[in-house]
């Protein structure tokens, strides 16, 4: 099979595993969504790893692809938010923190990718990280 076929294959199958995380979480079946959509964004991310293998392994396609994980771990955390209610504030804090953490490996991805046009290398790896965390700090 070749890799073309493999991502297709993977992407039909995490659209049928997130139907069934859906239905699941409507008849509130938590434990089975959890399951679900933890398979779902297994399979995302087994995608994500097999284009960045495919696109040749570029910094930048790793960044995103340690961001997928980490959403896949907030993910997690948010829905054992609503299966554990009395421990709700440590997972919403959790799930935030791991979506938050990705998000920064997205927005500096795309700085990477970009340096090439507007910024010397060293600046994407020097003053992003820097103005993020200076950033988020303040606010």
């Amino acid at each position: 099979m070749n890799s073309i076929t493999l991502l297709g294959v993977l992407c039909v199958l995490g659209v049928f595993v997130i139907v069934a995380f859906l239905r699941f979480r409507i008849k509130r079946m938590y434990f089975e969504a959890i399951l679900a959509k933890s398979v779902s964004s297994i399979l995302f991310v087994t995608v994500a790893a097999v284009a960045w293998l495919i696109g040749g392994e570029s910094p930048a396609g790793l960044m995103v692809l340690i961001g997928l994980i980490l959403g896949l771990n907030g993910d997690i955390f948010l829905d054992l938010k609503v299966a554990y209610p009395s421990d709700s504030d440590k997972w919403l804090v959790a799930g935030m923190g791991a979506f938050f953490i990705g998000h920064v490996l997205y927005i500096h991805a795309v700085w990477v990718m970009a340096a090439d046009t507007f910024l010397e290398a060293w600046h994407s790896m020097i003053v992003l990280p820097g103005l993020l965390a200076a950033l988020f700090t303040a606010g």
